[in-house]
């Protein structure tokens, strides 16, 4: 989760597949804490695949050789 300070008036949330709703609550919770936005309302977002557009799909052979697949820290 990344959160960046756009101006005295706007964040920008970034969030990765790992983020968890109990995650969207806590910072709604601090964000209304610091302004006069009502919490989120966790109930009422989905959860939505976005389309992949398969053009973007790697046809090329990357990363095969292998140091790339049998060392991980």
């Amino acid at each position: 989760m990344s959160i960046n300070v756009i101006d005295d008036r706007k964040v920008s949330l970034s969030f990765s597949e790992v983020t968890q709703k109990e995650d969207l609550i806590t910072i709604s919770k601090v964000l209304s804490e610091f302004t006069t936005e009502p919490e989120l309302n966790v109930s009422t977002l989905s959860e939505v695949a976005l389309p992949f557009a398969p053009e973007l799909d790697r046809k090329d052979i990357f990363m095969t050789q292998k140091i790339f697949n049998t060392i991980h820290s």
